[in-house]
């Protein structure tokens, strides 16, 4: 269960498994508390909020028998009573043994509904560095934490920022990783540098703004270097406000959403990726630079610094702050050798650690501890 199906780390990592448990013929369905109706499986044109990407792997969950496998709370994005206890009838109904959920407001809403009907095994996936969470939601987690049978953490980073009070029950805390396609693609070390490319979603714990001075004062130095913007959100008007004021304007570009095609044909391209949040899990745009070999620099965020292996597999800078992300990047930008060696060093990183394959068999042992179930009688729902 996941709060919606619009275009996200969160919701690519969902998608990925509902067609991993379809393939092995699990009885698997994805619930949602808002954002799309049932027409999703039906009426494609309906989908604005997924990538074109995403719409072919939805068709394949039709052609391996999901047609079904879809259910909408209609829930209004908060944490309801009114939707829990909806949540709860549907678990009950159908039949339904086990609940994998993640994000805050699916999380509280699983935790909600399991209070009304506790006859189900709830696994709880978290994403986020627990400080980062309202103090709301932290007391919700501590005063209703019994109720989750497993916790799956992203990244040793999340794992080690849960309270003690969850993670001193042995085996209560799993990490699963996010995993990606692993490529055995090289990028051009040698040429000149031509995009500076961040993915991410455009809200403030982001911080492209960082990105955005930090080119402005790059750009007098690397004249044909661009600044590549992909993602959407709610600062996006903002940020286009701060690029106009920057030098170097005319080559920072807002790309908006991509499809994988898209995204693929500009990594192939002399590129640096740089992700400059403030607060990272484990996060799937930077993995996915990985994978295509590009070098990537990011913000000493404990999730970021856990993939780039304390800058053994990518450049590290202070979070936040503009100077050492300036220097850091030029660093980078100045040197292929050095470029060469986070490239071909963080793709390797990935291949070994966090490849999907890899995911997916981690994920079929916490959702299935005693070996997966005959197939005919599977009745996991996720």
């Amino acid at each position: 269960m996941i709060n919606s199906l619009r275009v996200g780390g969160a919701e690519t990592v969902f998608l990925n498994e509902l067609i991993h448990l379809g393939g092995l013929g699990v009885d698997a369905v994805c619930i949602t508390l808002n954002g799309l109706s049932n027409q999703w499986l039906t009426d494609t044109k309906a989908n604005i909020c997924l990538q074109p990407s995403q719409l072919l792997e939805l068709d394949r969950i039709k052609k391996i028998g999901l047609a079904n496998g879809y259910y909408c709370l209609d829930g209004d994005g908060e944490v309801s009573l009114k939707t829990a206890f909806k949540l709860a009838q549907y678990i009950r109904s159908s039949g339904m043994t086990c609940l994998y959920t993640t994000l805050d407001t699916s999380i509280k809403t699983a935790l909600l509904a399991k209070l009304f009907y506790g006859d189900f095994r709830l696994i709880v996936r978290e994403a986020r560095i627990y400080s980062q969470k309202p103090v709301y939601l932290r007391l919700l987690d501590r005063a209703l934490s019994r109720l989750v049978d497993q916790y799956v953490a992203v990244s040793c980073a999340v794992s080690d920022s849960m309270p003690s009070k969850i993670r001193r029950n042995t085996g209560r805390v799993a990490v699963l990783t996010n995993g990606v396609l692993t490529k055995m693609t090289r990028s051009d070390y040698e040429s000149p540098v031509v995009n500076l490319v961040t993915v991410a979603s455009l809200r403030e714990v982001k911080r492209i703004d960082l990105v955005i001075k930090a080119f402005g004062y790059l750009s007098d130095l690397f004249p044909k270097l661009n600044l590549l913007i992909i993602g959407s959100g709610e600062l996006e008007a903002d940020l286009k406000s701060l690029a106009r004021v920057q030098p170097g304007t005319h080559r920072i570009q807002f790309l908006g959403l991509l499809t994988g095609e898209q995204l693929e044909s500009i990594y192939r391209q002399p590129s640096v990726f740089v992700l400059a949040s403030d607060s990272e899990g484990c996060p799937n745009a930077l993995l996915e630079a990985m994978a295509h070999a590009l070098p990537c620099v990011g913000s000493n965020a404990p999730g970021i610094l856990e993939v780039l292996g304390n800058g053994v597999f990518g450049a590290i800078f202070q979070r936040g702050s503009v100077t050492s992300l300036v220097g850091m990047l030029s660093r980078v930008l100045d040197s292929s050798d050095y470029r060469s060696q986070i490239g071909r060093d963080g793709q390797r990183r990935v291949q070994t650690d966090y490849s999907l394959q890899q995911h997916f068999l981690g994920l079929d042992r916490i959702l299935f501890p005693e070996g997966l179930p005959l197939l005919e009688n599977a009745k996991c729902k996720a």
